[in-house]
């Protein structure tokens, strides 16, 4: 499986990477924007100042007001331990060859595995999204469970977090039957890692997976005959099903 499939995944990975970039590269020189927005999850860094550090050492341009507007937010794990169990740095930087490489992730090393989205907004529209959540809380606890148990079964296969969101999105695509553009690990508080999205004590603290596209997904959901519920959350139980049978 690590000798073939991951890099045929990888493979395709950076393809489609690539051709993020340059639609990106593309709109930016139609609207004369001086600037992408770069997030990076997974950096190893204990404050902002140190996250900054790593970044501009490893060639990333940004203004002087950029990096002291960047944003960062960091989860650690039991007092005790202060393992950095997940960061979020977003930054407003100049496009160059190091900003690709890290978003493509061709010969590039941090130091650390990490994800990157590049994009041309900081923030994109619900309107775009496909939601996927656990089914109501009380009932989710088996579905948490059996999609830790997935991803922890890629990662002992040798897959790093970036194969496991692609082969989510792939999977998505094959049954939505339209291209997206992106798969964030969203979350209402701390930054997550994809393995621990849906943990939370509440309905309010799940994190959510979300695809975007590039048009509204009630649009892509009515050409399919799905009914589009709050975002794609309707598709949520048969993705969760899928997901466990990869």
């Amino acid at each position: 499986m690590k000798s073939h499939c991951m890099p045929c995944a990888e493979a395709s990975f950076r393809w489609r990477r690539q051709k993020r970039w340059d639609q990106i590269i593309a709109t930016r020189v139609d609207t004369h924007c001086q600037w992408v927005w770069v997030t990076i999850h997974g950096l190893i860094a204990k404050t902002k100042q140190a996250a900054i550090a790593a970044l501009m050492s490893s060639g990333i341009q940004a203004e002087e007001r950029w990096w002291n507007e960047a944003e960062f937010s960091i989860h650690t794990g039991r007092r005790q331990s202060g393992r950095i169990e997940q960061t979020k740095f977003i930054v407003r930087a100049i496009p160059n060859a190091t900003s690709k490489n890290l978003s493509v992730q061709k010969d590039f090393d941090l130091g650390c595995e990490f994800t990157c989205d590049v994009r041309t907004i900081k923030e994109y529209q619900l309107e775009i999204c496909g939601i996927f959540e656990p089914p109501p809380f009380r009932l989710s606890r088996i579905v948490r469970d059996e999609w830790t148990a997935w991803h922890k079964l890629w990662r002992n296969l040798g897959a790093t977090e970036n194969q496991i969101q692609f082969l989510i999105l792939l999977d998505v695509e094959a049954r939505i039957h339209e291209e997206a553009e992106e798969i964030e690990v969203w979350s209402p508080s701390y930054p997550r890692s994809l393995q621990k999205v849906w943990i939370g004590n509440n309905e309010q603290s799940v994190g959510q997976i979300r695809i975007h596209y590039s048009k509204p997904i009630a649009e892509i959901l009515s050409s399919t005959h799905r009914a589009p519920g709050r975002g794609c959350e309707r598709e949520c139980g048969q993705f969760k099903a899928s997901a466990a049978k990869i």
